[in-house]
């Protein structure tokens, strides 16, 4: 009877050690999953700035810049 109450004990803890790694994994995926998309929102910034600089400098629209390249 001892030898289940230890066995249990020590799956137990094995599993909140597994369900800890578990949390951190995923505590670290949504941090890059954050930093991903700052880096998206200031390339997508920085892309506006361009279509904006395009659009003025040869007289078209975003449209036709699309077009021409794409994003």
């Amino acid at each position: 009877m001892k030898y289940d109450e230890i066995s249990l004990i020590d799956v137990h803890a094995a599993l909140l050690n597994m369900m800890n790694e578990t949390n951190r994994d995923i505590d670290e995926l949504r941090y890059k999953l954050y930093q991903v998309s700052l880096k998206r929102k200031e390339l997508q910034k920085y892309i506006d700035e361009l279509e904006i600089r395009m659009e003025s400098a040869s007289n078209c629209t975003k449209s036709d810049i699309r077009e021409r390249v794409s994003i």
